[in-house]
């Protein structure tokens, strides 16, 4: 599926989703009884084992939003360029802020308002989309709810995220919660609110692939139009989801979506301070643009449904930003067409142009393999014209010295912008994405190499080495499989390097000592200490980029098959790139 097959392409054409994380929870802001609860602040009821009598009785007397609470919400989501609302219907608590008739612990019920209504029709009146957020599987609030089993896990993994403390007996009968109360009430969000652009379901724990698939046809049944979200899971998904505040680095050809907190939890909490910049946050959107990803970016409102200051200028700056670059973000936005990311920053392109997305202590710009010359360079916030150099399908230009932050730069071509072959050495480096590698096998010689799978769920796939949600190699655990990647250099003296993530792989955490061996050519190069560090982003280990160095070696001028090889079983080394970097 491409990002602009089917309904998708209305979403990918927002590019910017708010997604609103508020509930009983919200008046809590990470404290039960004047004691701190570890974690989000929207899990509080689990980790703080708040009693469901407890949490009812606080929600009656401190939850109640501001009459003005949707209209604010709306003007904000505006104000930061957002085309669409994710709100959370009904999280983990289990409680409802919609009119529900499956049972009394709902906003109606418990005041008068009908909090999903007031949003959905504020959003109509603004402009924007409407999407709900509704916890399929884990419910505190019911004996039933999920998260003992886990089935979803192929591992079998226990979960313990089931209310427990109100609800010792682990004897649950999860298919009468889900005809009881997650069927019933999804229908009623999908025919009491009018159009909605998508369902976000969440954790989805206890469920079989005849029950997602069940979820899916009622969706589609009232509702065709609407999306669904993976987390939905066994593949019954619209669009893929990926993990909580994990970053797309390239493009799939697949509808993805990236969400992202602007501090550390979703659900308000008083003591997270921890505010990523605005710069930052900026040019996550623009590694969502390059990577052909619509970004849902979270708001925690406190308790009577209020932003915070730090919120509401965050938002104002990302769409003082998208105003400005409007050009370079809205309308049809296509991902990074040449195959392998670039140091300097993000890439993206429409028809005749491509835009260039870089940070102010970026390196100059500069990619290979173009088949036609440029005729202006600009800067997209004011049109003011660059300087640059074409030759033999290569561009290079540097960046003004009054830049922002965060500049977009312009390359316009007379016709549709075209890329000819493989990854090819830009501005002396020689980026190799894993995303690009094939594997093959030593047990199965005769077998041609294979593309590695991109993995659209949030589980581990069986049968070796694939590409996971956040662009990573996971499931390489044995010496059998290696990595081929191809490549064409310009000649010269190179330092061949291994680019990983610092994080925990898919199967188990990274060893101290990485095991491996780079061979460009026929010429091997083990895998060294590691020589220093980049910080991707701050959003995630995964965003922090291990650099090893596997030594030196001459090449000629021309194409260059480079295998990365496993010199242990064992855990999965995370693996991001392979680089030549020319020293000559």
């Amino acid at each position: 599926m491409k990002n602009k097959d089917l309904k998708y392409a209305r979403l990918m054409d927002m590019r910017i989703g708010m997604f609103v994380h508020y509930g009983i929870y919200s008046a809590l802001g990470g404290f039960w009884k004047g004691n701190p609860a570890p974690g989000l602040g929207e899990w509080i009821q689990l980790r703080a084992r708040i009693p469901n009598a407890d949490y009812e009785a606080f929600a009656k007397e401190n939850f109640l939003p501001r009459p003005d609470f949707a209209k604010n919400l709306v003007r904000a989501a505006k104000a930061a360029g957002a085309g669409y609302i994710v709100f959370t219907s009904k999280h983990h608590d289990g409680f409802c802020l919609f009119k529900t008739a499956v049972d009394g612990y709902n906003s109606f019920d418990f005041y008068g308002r009908d909090i999903c209504r007031e949003l959905a029709d504020e959003c109509r009146k603004q402009g924007l989309g409407v999407g709900f957020y509704y916890s399929h599987t884990l419910d505190w609030h019911e004996k039933n709810g999920a998260g003992n089993v886990c089935v979803y896990n192929p591992e079998g993994t226990p979960a313990n995220n089931r209310n427990n403390w109100d609800f010792p007996d682990k004897n649950i009968d999860f298919l009468q919660y889900f005809y009881g109360k997650c069927v019933p009430q999804v229908k009623e969000l999908l025919t009491g609110y009018g159009p909605l652009e998508l369902i976000w379901f969440d954790f989805p724990h206890d469920i079989t692939m005849e029950k997602s698939k069940e979820l899916r046809e009622l969706v589609k049944k009232y509702q065709p139009n609407c999306l669904i979200n993976s987390r939905i899971a066994h593949g019954m998904h619209d669009y893929v989801s990926l993990g909580d505040n994990a970053l797309p680095t390239m493009p799939h050809g697949l509808n993805i979506e990236c969400l992202v907190t602007m501090n550390h939890t979703w659900g308000y909490r008083s003591d997270d301070q921890e505010w990523k910049s605005s710069a930052e946050l900026i040019n996550i959107l623009a590694r969502n643009l390059s990577a052909g990803a619509t970004l849902l970016l979270n708001v925690g409102p406190i308790g009577d449904g209020t932003l915070t200051d730090e919120t509401v200028q965050i938002l104002s700056d990302i769409g003082s930003y998208a105003r400005k670059n409007a050009e370079a973000i809205y309308g049809g936005l296509e991902p990074n067409p040449f195959p392998s990311p670039f140091d300097f920053g993000q890439v993206a392109m429409l028809d005749n142009k491509l835009f260039f997305y870089l940070e102010k202590n970026s390196k100059d710009v500069c990619v290979s393999g173009l088949t036609a010359s440029p005729r202006r360079v600009y800067r997209v916030s004011d049109s003011a014209s660059k300087a640059f150099e074409y030759k033999d399908g290569e561009l290079s230009f540097s960046r003004f010295t009054d830049d922002e932050e965060l500049s977009v730069y312009c390359a316009e071509f007379d016709t549709r912008v075209e890329i000819s072959g493989e990854a090819k050495e830009c501005g002396n480096v020689l980026t190799m994405h894993v995303c690009h590698a094939k594997k093959a096998s030593r047990s199965n010689p005769d077998t041609a190499p294979t593309p590695l799978v991109y993995n659209t769920e949030h589980t581990i796939l069986p049968g070796g080495a694939f590409i996971n949600n956040t662009d990573k190699l996971s499931g390489w655990v044995s010496t059998d499989e290696y990595l081929i990647f191809e490549g064409e250099v310009k000649g010269g003296k190179y330092e061949a390097e291994l680019v990983h993530a610092l994080g925990l792989s898919a199967t188990g955490p990274l060893v101290e000592r990485v095991q491996a061996r780079i061979t460009v050519n026929g010429i091997p190069c083990d895998v060294g200490e590691e020589v220093y560090r980049r910080v991707a982003s701050k959003t995630g280990m995964d965003n922090t980029h291990v650099i090893r160095s596997a030594g030196i070696l001459t090449l000629p001028k021309g194409k260059v098959k480079v295998v990365l090889e496993k010199l242990a079983d064992g855990d999965c080394i995370p693996v991001i790139s392979v680089r030549l970097n020319r020293i000559d």
